[in-house]
């Protein structure tokens, strides 16, 4: 599916809201988390490299984009953390760490 930049980005904030509303119990995480880190990693790769696309509070989309993968792979280290499950929450926390510091 190809979307423009807008749709793209209209998405990405739906997300942030519905993300900001789910309840995560401990004992396992929402498939609403991964569906929304799809969506952020297709936001991320759509707007990378695109200098001129901005938002239009300014500040490049990219930036943004970067900004809200790496908040949602820290939510889903959390969530493993607190499920035992080391391996994964390695894995995420270097995910966040990584585009953390492209962003």
């Amino acid at each position: 599916m190809v979307c423009s930049m807008h749709e793209c980005y209209a998405i990405c904030m739906c997300l942030i809201i519905k993300e900001t509303f789910l309840i995560i119990s401990s004992n396992s995480i929402s498939g609403d988390y991964f569906a929304a880190t799809e969506h952020f990693e297709s936001f991320y790769k759509l707007s990378n490299g695109k200098q001129d696309w901005e938002l239009q509070q300014g500040g490049p989309m990219y930036q943004e984009s970067c900004s809200h993968l790496t908040r949602i792979y820290t939510t889903i280290a959390t969530n493993f953390d607190l499920q035992g499950d080391l391996q994964s929450y390695l894995s995420y926390l270097e995910k966040a760490y990584e585009t953390a510091k492209e962003g």
